[in-house]
């Protein structure tokens, strides 16, 4: 598993500014189990285990559908944040990794993995899954791509909304071109479409009809972006040819968004975003073994 998010201090920025996932995904991702397994006399299905779970975002929101949950991730600084962050007796975080769990034969009802499926070897992890889920148990994956930026209303600029949308997508898409994120960072550009592909399983779909919708201010939004590992590799590549002068194409992102919005001057904790991501989801019966 490649392993990008395990310095301390970007775990902590990344559990402050990364979405939540919707309660929505929980309630599509349940309705396709319970169409292939029903949960025990006392309403809940027994364990669930979700791969790759960071500081424990996409746990929580499967808690009232299981007796109980584990989180997993590679980095240990993630899973303390993770024990910081969740405060609920039924869910469980360790290290670990999504190409060898710990876990007995047919012992899972449903695993889960968000945002992080592209950082595994794909074969692995679903064999993985076959070995781990109970016959009729299943998978999600899911993610969300990169977001889109409006001018909140309480900004009261000239501009109309969908104007103002299109001018800071122009200007965001410059700026996420000269990131440079890992090539596997491509699987969330095209939606996990090729994960699809290579998942064997006799029925699989794909739902993308949620969407994660959040208002913060601009300061708030930079903040988030800053984590990002495609940002902090372009700075860092940068620094070493630049003899100190740096472009700095975040800077650059803000002061566009300041000059286009009419809001040069105001402060970034002043000026209010509407955040929109697209979500999308693989909901699987128990993968296939592939012993190729």
């Amino acid at each position: 598993m490649i392993r990008l998010f395990e310095g301390a201090k970007h775990t902590e920025a990344y559990a402050s500014f990364r979405p939540q996932t919707p309660l929505k995904v929980a309630e599509i991702m349940m309705n396709y189990l319970k169409k292939r397994m029903p949960p025990s006399s006392s309403g809940l299905y027994q364990k669930m285990l979700d791969v790759g779970c960071g500081s424990g975002q996409s746990v929580k929101i499967f808690s009232p559908y299981f007796e109980t949950l584990v989180g997993i991730d590679p980095s240990s600084n993630q899973i303390e944040m993770a024990k910081k962050n969740i405060n609920d007796a039924k869910i469980l975080f360790d290290v670990g990794f999504g190409e060898d769990i710990k876990f007995g034969n047919e012992s899972v009802d449903l695993i889960t993995t968000c945002q992080a499926i592209h950082w595994m070897d794909f074969q692995k992890f679903f064999n993985e899954c076959h070995r781990t889920l109970k016959p009729d148990g299943c998978l999600l994956v899911h993610g969300y791509d990169r977001p889109r930026i409006f001018s909140h209303s309480s900004n009261k600029i000239k501009l109309d909304c969908a104007e103002a949308g299109n001018r800071a997508e122009k200007a965001f898409k410059r700026f996420y071109a000269k990131c440079k994120f890992h090539p596997r960072r491509t699987h969330i550009d095209d939606h996990y479409s090729r994960v699809f592909d290579s998942l064997q399983s006799d029925h699989k779909t794909k739902d993308e009809s949620v969407t994660i919708q959040k208002t913060c201010s601009l300061a708030d939004f930079i903040s988030y972006i800053d984590t990002w590992s495609g940002y902090i590799k372009y700075l860092e590549d940068a620094k070493k040819v630049a003899d100190g002068k740096v472009e700095n194409i975040l800077d650059i992102f803000i002061q566009t968004i300041l000059q286009e919005w009419g809001l040069v001057g105001h402060k970034l904790d002043e000026i209010n975003v509407d955040v929109i991501w697209n979500v999308f989801m693989i909901m699987s019966e128990r993968p296939m073994f592939d012993a190729s």
